[in-house]
């Protein structure tokens, strides 16, 4: 009874492995499928941002960016080192005081104006 038990699990290891590599065959097949519409959506976004560089020129980073990015990382690794604690959802709202979008619309018009991009 033993033999016959072990024939038929056997059996069973057999049909299921062959079903998981018709399985995974198939998934890999997607994953092909997937990757491929993945590199052509990305082309097709990246081919007018390319073209658009070649006409404007390279995007210059402002150095206050560069030096607030530097600044902010640099003053939350002191915070994390003093083990000080942040209430960022005051901090938040306390950076919104005063925004105005009308004021930042009109500074982003006028530097769009400034390179070009009406």
């Amino acid at each position: 009874m033993a033999k016959k038990a072990k024939q038929n699990v056997d059996k069973i290891v057999k049909k299921v492995n062959k079903e998981f590599e018709k399985t995974s065959s198939q998934i890999e097949g997607l994953v092909n499928d997937a990757l491929k519409q993945f590199d052509s959506l990305q082309n097709q976004v990246q081919e007018p941002v390319r073209k658009l560089l070649k006409e404007k020129g390279p995007v210059k980073i402002p150095r206050e960016f560069v030096f607030m990015d530097r600044a902010a990382i640099g003053l939350g690794a002191a915070y994390l080192r003093l083990g000080a604690e942040l209430n960022f959802y005051r901090l938040f709202n306390e950076s919104l005081e005063g925004f105005d979008i009308e004021k930042v619309a009109a500074r982003q018009a006028e530097a769009k104006a400034a390179v070009g991009l009406d």
